[in-house]
């Protein structure tokens, strides 16, 4: 019992070093030259369960974007809740690239961005 246990242990580091093999090779292959800007907005409102699990997917697709210098990622208050902003807060805490703005902040940023 416990050889099955461990082969099926053993299958399942395989199969992630596997899918890292693959993660290293293809970042290699499509790198960019561009080294440009990425900015993902992502809109919260109200009470979001789904917000810590939405803001660390963004910032796992962002990590994917190796070649950018620039990269931001806004969580735009539309009226969140106290938690959802907490929540926010804390994620932003842990990557220095999360902002969090107001519509009439990100607004004022976006137009300071374009002029300047």
């Amino acid at each position: 019992m416990l050889e099955v246990v461990f082969s099926i242990f053993v299958l399942c580091l395989a199969i992630v070093g596997m899918v890292e093999i693959f993660r290293i090779i293809s970042l290699a292959v499509f790198k960019t030259k561009d080294d440009g800007n990425a900015i993902f907005v992502i809109p919260m409102f109200g009470h979001n369960e789904e917000a810590e699990m939405i803001l660390r997917n963004a910032v796992s697709n962002l990590k994917w974007l190796n070649s950018v210098v620039d990269r931001r990622i806004v969580c735009l208050d539309l009226g969140m809740d106290s938690e959802t902003r907490y929540i926010c807060d804390l994620i932003k805490r842990e990557y220095n690239f999360i902002e969090i703005y107001s519509l009439e902040e990100f607004n004022n940023v976006m137009k300071q961005d374009l002029t300047g």
